[in-house]
């Protein structure tokens, strides 16, 4: 989720299948919606309140609103 940030620094290539995922053409977004992330151990939550956190994947694929609803 670095590369996005301007002073990133990424040194080699990481391919899949056969085509460089770090090149410029590729878009960084698509690539996570189609490659799965291994997870870490403890949460490393972004540097933004809880709510956004949690609904910064539905914000990502595209969802405007949402209906939460308590069991």
């Amino acid at each position: 989720m670095n590369d996005l940030i301007p002073l990133f620094r990424f040194e080699g290539k990481v391919t899949y299948p056969g085509q460089d995922i770090y090149d410029a053409r590729v878009d960084p977004v698509v690539v996570r919606r189609y490659i799965g992330m291994e997870v870490q151990r403890r949460p490393n939550p972004f540097a933004m309140s809880i709510y956004d956190n949690v609904a910064f994947g539905l914000r990502l694929n595209g969802f405007k609103r949402a209906t939460w609803t308590t069991g």
